[in-house]
């Protein structure tokens, strides 16, 4: 046999160790994995949790940017609204910089002064009303004597211009009747004896006033469910007013062989009624139905061809505003327009279901 350079008891050392630095090497790699793996969980989790803060500052910072932007280009907006529709002066005060605090001073001011340009206009006309109206009930009295005949007989030709001359000076009349129902609603603190009033009444009376119009154009006047209609609660005559104005628009501008049709719904929690009143003319466009509320503003297609001065429905609007009601214009699908308005009614009225139209129904024919 040939000489043993090892022993078996060597060899079996070294197999035990290498197996032993084997078994340590593969457990310190396990460990550093399992410690790596963690820290990349770490890592993922910080890292996910500073994406959602990250996106969670980012909101709050468009948030207070846009809020810093939009709400004071918000209030801006109503201040123009109002100016626009109402014509009343509020200061504001706009936050977000100086810039927008310039821009606030420089609205304050264009307020002011169309506030004060406002006020003197309708100063002015008021006073002119009143100074026209004693020459012209002297003027109007004269004319009745003459066509009276009081101051001597007088022939067809005389009596017939001076008829003309009567109607002239009735209509100039109600012209400044339009002008003094202006400067009168435009003071906030004037008194108002308010009660309850009989709506069928005010319907009936007010559409009775056009009826020569009415028959000239052979209208048809429908009133859907008056009968049942609760009284609204306000001065009488400033009810009144509003459907005279809104009628007698709905009258003048129906064409020949046209309807107007009244309707009423409860609204607001049965503290409003809520009126239509549709006609069948040629409708208002879409860019002038924010402005036919304006005090002397006419239609583009009204000027020129048709009596008026553009001051009934800013009466019927400042009427209706003031009782904390609303109005509004659409045009219909077919023809003509609807005009929408509330009025309130008493406190303690009954609840009166909205009525079938096909079952009560009252129309006026020419």
């Amino acid at each position: 046999s040939g000489q043993q350079w090892v022993s078996e008891q060597v060899v079996t050392f070294w197999i035990d160790s290498i197996n032993r630095a084997k078994l340590q090497n593969q457990q310190e790699v396990q460990t550093a994995l399992q410690e790596l793996n963690e820290g990349s969980r770490i890592s993922a989790r910080n890292g996910l949790i500073g994406f959602i803060i990250s996106i969670l500052l980012g909101i709050c910072a468009i948030w207070f940017i846009s809020r810093s932007i939009l709400l004071p280009l918000k209030t801006l907006s109503s201040g123009l609204k109002r100016i626009s529709f109402d014509k009343q002066h509020r200061p504001i005060a706009l936050r977000g910089g100086e810039e927008f605090t310039e821009l606030a001073d420089v609205y304050n001011d264009m307020s002011r002064q169309l506030h004060e340009e406002e006020t003197l206009r309708s100063e002015f006309i008021a006073t002119l009303s009143h100074e026209i109206r004693t020459p012209l009930s002297s003027i109007h009295e004269s004319v009745n004597m003459i066509v009276e005949e009081v101051l001597g007989t007088i022939n067809d030709k005389q009596r017939k211009f001076l008829e003309i001359a009567g109607l002239e000076l009735r209509r100039i009349n109600k012209l400044l009747n339009y002008l003094l129902n202006v400067s009168v609603l435009e003071d906030d603190h004037r008194d108002k004896n308010s009660g309850v009033v009989d709506t069928k009444q005010l319907v009936l009376s007010s559409a009775e006033l056009f009826y020569p119009l009415i028959k000239t154009k052979n209208l048809k006047l429908k009133f859907l469910g008056l009968h049942d209609c609760p009284g609204v609660f306000g001065v009488k005559e400033e009810m009144q007013q509003v459907f005279v104005n809104i009628i007698g628009n709905a009258v003048k501008y129906s064409p020949e062989n046209g309807m107007v049709t009244v309707s009423w719904a409860k609204e607001k929690g049965n503290r409003y009624l809520l009126f239509h009143v549709a006609d069948a003319g040629p409708g208002i466009p879409e860019d002038e139905q924010s402005l036919i509320f304006t005090k002397y503003y006419r239609t583009k297609d009204a000027r020129g061809h048709l009596d008026g001065v553009g001051l009934g429905l800013a009466i019927a609007r400042r009427i209706i505003n003031s009782y904390g009601g609303t109005i509004r214009v659409v045009n219909n699908p077919d023809a003509g327009c609807t005009f929408s308005f509330t009025l309130p009614i008493p406190a303690k009225t009954g609840k009166t279901l909205p009525p079938n139209p096909e079952e009560n129904a009252c129309a006026m024919d020419s």
